[in-house]
């Protein structure tokens, strides 16, 4: 019983030493972690900023071009994707913006066939759908509203309404308001 009591005294202290040894190894992993991910934020802010404001120059001077040879319905469209840019970044803005690239959705019209009734929301900015080769453009409005061109026959905007949990979304308005169900692109 002492041989037990002994160890025990002996073993409890080097037990507690080495629990709290990798409680610290633990915690500065985590603080590595966590310092790594924040610089890669700011990093991913910062060239986001850029881009943000080469597209928004990219978009004014080509209204301009627009605005010249006088085909002014698209200089109205490029300034308001100008104006987009321009606005402030809000939380509920950057959460859709974030989750929305590389999703599919399945485009609410019947009268066409199944397997090219979908819209892709791509990461730089670009909407691919498959009833026609053109592509579109996305972005997020200021009240977490994205703002999509799809159709090849319109460059007026789709307001898509997504559900918290991306599962579907709503676009259009009144009449015109469909649904557009979340797929899986094939292959993955």
């Amino acid at each position: 019983m002492k041989r037990i009591t002994a160890f025990l005294l002996i073993l409890l202290p080097a037990v507690v030493l080495a629990g709290s040894s990798g409680d610290a190894v633990f915690r500065r992993a985590t603080d590595s972690y966590e310092s790594g991910l924040a610089a890669i934020q700011a990093r991913y802010r910062k060239k986001e900023a850029q881009l943000r404001k080469e597209y928004r120059e990219a978009a004014i001077e080509a209204q301009l071009r627009a605005t010249k040879a006088g085909n002014l319905d698209e200089a109205v469209r490029l300034r308001e994707v100008a104006e987009l840019l321009a606005k402030q970044e809000t939380e509920p803005m950057r959460e859709l913006r974030e989750a929305l690239p590389r999703t599919m959705w399945r485009w609410p019209d019947r009268r066409m066939p199944a397997s090219r009734a979908w819209f892709a929301l791509n990461p730089d900015g670009t909407v691919t759908a498959g009833w026609h080769n053109l592509k579109g453009l996305w972005t997020v409005s200021e009240d977490g509203v994205a703002l999509a061109i799809i159709a090849a026959t319109t460059r007026t905007p789709e307001k898509l309404r997504f559900a918290s949990d991306l599962s579907y979304c709503l676009k259009g308005e009144g009449e015109r308001q469909g649904r557009c169900d979340r797929v899986e692109p094939e292959g993955e």
